[in-house]
């Protein structure tokens, strides 16, 4: 019997293809997502991932075929990578700051294949029991070994996905670059690639507004304008991987409205329009005391603290203008409206 599992497990070890569907059928049973909004699980093609800016940062789980070595800038995992991340099927993907990707490990790839066939050996001869004519001891024995070579298995796909590829530029007009992320751990491979990205803060969960500011307004966004739309604000950092990876669209809604009651006149103001006729925002909110309910929409505004102030100065002397005025008289005071 023993000698049966060796031969099947030969012949499966000459057929990689049957070995990496095992493996893409165990990675499918982790039903893990982490922070991630999606986990996308061996995809054939680079149609099936989606590029919708509110689809939020999705982790994509490469074929066991694709491998990476530390440091390695030509390792087929990365190519395969670049090249999801560069187009979605026929066409360019334009959401690329919401893909981050998890591979195999090249090294451990050979163990973890060897092993396999060793557990489809095993499981096709308790499949073939009768077949085969086993009595109680040898169907007995090829159970324990099925299970044995199962949990190994289990064990050492762990141990080969433990690379996440994260795309990153640190120069806005420079090339995408590549940081290979070892992870380390035994629980899910989709974990540990979460609480890592979360870590050194290539997934952020929660956001500051003076973050905002000095990471993306600030140095990209509106330095020629005077305010900014939040539609186009979350579509920026969705597409441009040198901007912070939020992990959503709320992530930056809960950043916005903390950043317009506190501290704002380091951060911004907001407003529900801007009226191009009066030449003044709509619905202009700053300060603890304006509550305001956030929304993604291209009507809504960021407006920055300086031009937000100005506005708020010219209300306020408008208003001054129009309180009544003591008028004295020989009957005594009355009042009146200051003149315009």
């Amino acid at each position: 019997m023993t000698r049966t599992a060796q031969d099947r497990a030969t012949q499966y070890q000459e057929n990689s293809e049957v070995i990496w569907d095992e493996i893409i059928r165990r990675l499918r049973q982790d039903k893990q997502k982490g922070e991630f909004a999606g986990v996308h699980i061996a995809p054939d093609s680079s149609a099936d991932i989606p590029d919708d800016s509110l689809m939020g940062v999705r982790l994509v789980i490469l074929n066991p075929q694709y491998t990476h070595t530390s440091k390695a800038k030509d390792s087929s995992a990365r190519q395969q990578a670049e090249a999801i991340l560069s187009q979605k099927g026929a066409s360019p993907r334009y959401f690329k700051n919401l893909l981050v990707f998890l591979v195999a490990d090249k090294n451990n790839l050979e163990t973890l294949e060897q092993n396999t066939a060793q557990f489809l050996a095993w499981d096709s001869i308790v499949q073939d029991k009768e077949a085969l004519n086993l009595d109680v001891f040898q169907s007995n024995q090829a159970t324990a070994k099925r299970t044995q070579t199962n949990e190994t298995v289990d064990r050492i796909l762990k141990d080969t996905y433990q690379w996440a590829l994260v795309p990153t530029q640190p120069d806005p007009q420079g090339a995408i670059e590549w940081l290979d992320l070892r992870l380390q751990g035994q629980e899910s491979p989709i974990l540990r690639a979460s609480r890592k990205l979360v870590h050194e803060e290539h997934l952020i969960t929660t956001y500051a507004a003076s973050r905002l500011c000095m990471e993306a307004l600030d140095p990209y966004l509106w330095r020629d304008v005077d305010h900014l739309d939040l539609k186009r604000l979350w579509e920026y950092l969705a597409q441009y991987v040198y901007l912070p990876r939020l992990k959503n669209e709320q992530v930056l809604l809960q950043a916005i409205e903390a950043g317009v009651s506190i501290l704002w006149h380091e951060n911004f103001a907001y407003a529900s329009g801007w009226d191009e006729a009066k030449q003044r925002y709509l619905g202009l909110k700053a300060g603890p005391r304006e509550s305001i309910a956030v929304t993604l929409s291209n009507q809504n505004l960021l407006v920055k603290p300086a031009i937000a102030q100005q506005q708020l100065d010219r209300d306020e002397a408008a208003s001054r203008a129009v309180l009544p005025v003591p008028v004295v008289s020989d009957r005594g005071a009355s009042f009146g409206e200051r003149p315009g």
